[in-house]
């Protein structure tokens, strides 16, 4: 799979302890890093750009201030777009004379189709972590206290599911688009790049036009022209259909 990684956004409340908070930094670098270094994933990397769709889908960035001054980081259809969201709750519980200060951790990846930016899925891990225990006894509130090397520790703990629930859910997600007709051809936009070979295979379904499965005629790394296995279906009435491949190679 193939994504393009944008600004981290962070949400934390005033009351979580200010290194907590200043820790949600850490978490989306450790974030970063493990998605990076996994091997069934191709990440190119534009944190220091915060992700609009709207800016993205613009074609005339001439005039674009946004654009102009930080440049601009596309996606290829048949990628992703993500960026990471990290939320940090405060809690308090209470049972009988015991009072508890929690945080709530929660560690977001949102992921978006290249090229058309429309939501492809999110995916979520909360955490619930004890912070400090108040009893009217402070032997026993000083014992139960965690270290901040064992409550990093614990915050750490959803990043490594959260990754591989992000890079999962990349890979069984379709490769499809709707079907053009470039240099007398049909044709979809993404190619090798995207995990299609020779001999990938898609299928369309339309009201009027049925099931319909093609071949690839010509692959580039970029874009693959497609034709009909059946050579009597009328290819200029697929213009338009939206196509499926399967057995893609990740």
């Amino acid at each position: 799979a193939n994504a393009t990684i944008y600004q981290p956004r962070f949400k934390t409340s005033p009351k979580v302890p200010a290194w907590t908070a200043a820790y949600s930094r850490v978490l989306s670098k450790e974030l970063m890093t493990r998605l990076s270094d996994d091997p069934r994933l191709a990440l190119v990397n534009a944190t220091n750009k915060p992700f609009s769709p709207a800016n993205l889908a613009k074609s005339n960035d001439e005039f674009d201030y946004m654009t102009l001054t930080n440049g601009k980081t596309r996606v290829a259809h048949g990628d992703f777009a993500i960026y990471p969201e990290i939320l940090m709750e405060h809690k308090k519980t209470a049972n009988g004379v015991i009072r508890q200060d929690r945080l709530i951790l929660t560690v977001m990846v949102h992921a978006f189709h290249g090229s058309t930016y429309d939501p492809a899925f999110t995916k979520s891990v909360s955490t619930d972590i004890p912070l400090k225990i108040s009893t009217p006894f402070k032997t026993l509130d000083q014992l139960s206290r965690a270290s901040r090397t064992e409550l990093a520790a614990a915050m750490s703990q959803s990043v490594p599911v959260v990754v591989d629930q992000t890079i999962s859910a990349m890979l069984c997600e379709p490769l499809s688009a709707r079907l053009t007709f470039v240099n007398g051809a049909l044709s979809v936009p993404f190619g090798r790049d995207q995990g299609l070979h020779e001999n990938s295979l898609a299928v369309t379904n339309g009201s009027e036009t049925g099931w319909t499965v093609f071949r690839i005629a010509n692959l580039t790394n970029q874009s693959a022209s497609l034709v009909p296995l059946d050579k009597s279906r009328d290819t200029k009435a697929l213009i338009g259909k939206s196509v499926e491949f399967m057995e893609l190679s990740q």
